[in-house]
């Protein structure tokens, strides 16, 4: 994908749960030991740095493992309040509305 003005439009377009299923399902696919980009990265990985194959075997998996459409939305929600305000913006009791704007 080529960064630019045009692919950051249509990513804010997107609606946040959609991006963040997205990046759960890239993390998921490189827990798949037969992915072909992940058997290239982990023999370039070990090349690198020395580490045995079966330690970066185990440290792609947790790496990526623990990340999934819940583990994301907690940690958006712990740190802007909601997954909702990168999409709108939420009212809230007793204080302005709010909304996560890109920039």
């Amino acid at each position: 994908m080529v960064a630019g003005p045009l692919n950051r439009n249509a990513l804010r377009a997107l609606p946040a749960q959609s991006i963040i299923d997205t990046i759960a399902e890239a993390a998921h696919a490189w827990t798949d030991r037969a992915l072909p980009a992940r058997v290239d990265a982990l023999a370039s990985i070990a090349a690198r740095t020395g580490y045995s194959r079966p330690v970066v075997e185990f440290a792609l998996d947790q790496l990526f493992r623990p990340i999934t459409p819940n583990a994301l939305r907690a940690t958006i929600t712990a740190e802007i309040g909601s997954v909702e305000v990168l999409d709108r913006f939420i009212s809230q009791p007793s204080r302005p509305d709010v909304y996560a704007s890109p920039i």
